[in-house]
């Protein structure tokens, strides 16, 4: 892995990192500034958080390079696909699956069901974590060379949510960060999906690239990143 890819998925696995321990830290202490940035503005809530965690954790561990650590990067994409499925099951069939920890929200939010993660960025996660376990996956080259596409497009999908999101507030356009009447993606999520989106594109396009400098006598790379 060149300096420049390296330097890349360390920036978005660290800021996402950060970013999660940030808010919640501020819902830990209720530091309002830390969990909505402006006091006008959607809060992140915890689950959201804990997703940035697990995915920065999960870019930083693919810098490694390491396939031992394959099985724990696994883990916490499938741990965020679950939280952002539960969310997303909620929106989708109406119910409380009781994951939004409302007691917990209300003292920094007046939302019906204070905690619950916003549509859209239910579905950012989802496809961050679809597009990461491709990249895990090692079939035979050409195989590869179609799954690093469509990781590569998976990734672009999730720049699209974030730049709508983030262009909604710079624009006061709220259908672009508000999927639904209620829930709405909060300012810091969508920077926080946008650099996540990032990684994941450089983490397709550094495999793309081993791909194609890869002899096609050697039907399978030896590592996943």
């Amino acid at each position: 892995m060149d300096r420049k890819t390296k330097l890349t998925i360390v920036a978005s696995g660290s800021f996402s990192l950060l970013l999660g321990t940030m808010v919640l830290v501020g819902w830990a202490f209720l530091i309002s500034p830390l969990v909505k940035i402006y006091s006008s503005f959607t809060p992140m809530v915890i689950g959201t958080a804990i997703c940035f965690v697990l995915a920065g954790f999960a870019l930083l561990l693919s810098k490694l390079q390491k396939p031992s650590l394959n099985y724990l990067i696994r883990l916490f994409v499938i741990v965020i696909a679950i939280i952002a499925s539960l969310f997303l099951l909620e929106h989708i069939a109406g119910i409380n699956l009781f994951v939004d920890l409302s007691d917990i929200h209300r003292s920094l939010s007046n939302l019906p069901r204070p905690g619950r993660m916003a549509m859209n960025t239910a579905i950012a996660f989802l496809l961050f974590c679809i597009g990461m376990l491709i990249l895990l996956h090692n079939p035979s080259l050409k195989i590869q060379r179609i799954l690093c596409s469509i990781s590569s497009y998976l990734a672009l999908l999730v720049i699209c949510i974030a730049l709508l999101g983030l262009l909604g507030y710079l624009m006061h356009l709220e259908q672009l960060y508000a999927w639904t009447s209620v829930y709405k993606m909060a300012v810091h999520t969508t920077i926080g999906l946008l650099v996540l989106g990032y990684g994941l594109w450089t983490l397709s396009q550094y495999k793309l690239k081993e791909i194609s400098t890869t002899p096609e006598k050697n039907k399978i790379l030896t590592t996943s990143f």
